[in-house]
């Protein structure tokens, strides 16, 4: 049997010890220390996403040099065997919007359990640990996780709301497709003429409108939408990211639409492990006709992120992927990555672009009973995932 220690007082997450720093004999639940990285990092390579393509998703060099990213606090569960860890997972907050009102919210992520550890109560009894954090911090009322559509266990066992277990509903499909960048470059520079021509112009993000950028991302106040304020963007929290990695696109005086390019790859990466099904045999013909868009096993994938997009048609919208595909075409780069909610119409313009999709449920999960969400579509940036 796991042996499971209450918290007597919940501190800020830096100083939280919420068992004794001596080693239990048995398996047991505690939060992670800064010593702990490098036992992290075995996990994640050690627990890829199955699927038709199996991935991991890793955190090099440091698992907690992404912790900031995540919100403002941040506590990493692990699961304890000896000098091993065999489970982990993450609770953070922010402020947020819950039916159009801000308020703390929480984000539940990075569910891992070794092959070794997947039978017994372990999984049950991390939600028992994970609850009285929470009782600890009554400040999360309602939290959001995102579970990929390949991973059936998991929607099979975490979601299935068994007794003794928090209330996940289904919010619906994230869709985070993977849109290819041409490999031989393109004129970028032809194309904006182009949008010049047509009463468009793109500009560089900066502190002159980061207040214009702010008021759109604020403005739908959806569901686990963040509360952006121009502290988030200048304080350093999200790393590798700076205003000028903003691309906007103006129609006349109006802020149509705007995206961020966001390279993660310094502090963490995708790693694609294999193939699986037709996938596997299919794979020489599709990248035949479509080059860079099935990576070899093994290798890291080198893309980055189109975060923080907002748009106020379909055509802006267009445009602007266009642009920075033409943009980082023959670069090193083979996709970017996009998040947008399946009922989103934004959605729609994806299909435009060749890419290979990737598609997760949005799941809220609640400890207690509690009113209904509205009809808002939830907002989820898989960047800050």
């Amino acid at each position: 049997m796991i042996q499971i220690k209450t918290p007597l007082q919940f501190e800020p997450i830096e100083r939280s010890i919420l068992v004794a720093r001596k080693k239990p004999s048995r398996p047991y639940f505690d939060l992670a220390q800064p010593q702990d990285d490098e036992a992290l990092r075995r996990l994640l390579l050690a627990t890829p996403m199955k699927g038709s393509i199996e991935v991991s998703f890793l955190k090099d060099p440091n698992y907690f040099s992404f912790n900031s990213i995540l919100g403002e606090k941040v506590q990493t569960l692990v699961l304890r065997d000896r000098d091993q860890i065999a489970g982990m997972a993450v609770r953070a907050s922010r402020p947020s919007f819950i039916n159009g009102e801000r308020e703390v919210t929480g984000y539940l992520g990075d569910l891992r359990l070794h092959p070794d550890y997947r039978s017994g109560t372990y999984l049950y009894r991390g939600y028992q640990f994970l609850r009285d954090l929470h009782e600890a911090d009554r400040s999360i009322r309602y939290y959001s996780t995102v579970i990929f559509s390949d991973n059936y266990r998991a929607l099979k066992t975490i979601a299935s709301n068994r007794s003794g277990m928090p209330w996940y509903t289904d919010m619906g499909r994230l869709l985070t497709p993977m849109i290819r960048i041409p490999k031989v470059s393109k004129n970028y520079l032809a194309f904006e003429k182009t949008l010049n021509r047509k009463g468009y112009r793109i500009e560089r993000g900066s502190a002159e409108v980061l207040p214009l950028i702010l008021s759109k991302l604020n403005a739908s106040r959806n569901q686990f939408a963040p509360q952006w304020t121009p502290h988030d963007f200048l304080n350093g929290s999200l790393k590798e990211f700076s205003l000028d990695d903003f691309y906007l696109l103006f129609k006349g005086q109006q802020l149509s639409a705007f995206i961020g390019v966001w390279d993660q790859q310094k502090i963490r990466q995708t790693k694609i492990e294999a193939y699986h099904g037709l996938l596997k045999y299919a794979r020489p013909l599709v990248n035949s006709l479509f080059a860079q868009a099935l990576p070899k096993p093994g290798s890291r994938l080198p893309f980055f992120y189109g975060a923080f997009a907002e748009s106020d048609d379909k055509e802006s919208f267009e445009y602007l992927l266009e642009y920075l595909r033409r943009k980082f075409s023959g670069s090193n780069y083979s996709h970017f990555s996009l998040s947008l909610h399946e009922k989103n119409p934004l959605s729609q313009v994806i299909q435009c672009f060749p890419h290979t999709p990737f598609v997760g449920r949005i799941f809220s999960v609640t400890f207690e009973r509690l009113p209904k969400l509205d009809s808002r579509l939830p907002s989820i940036e898989a960047a800050l995932l």
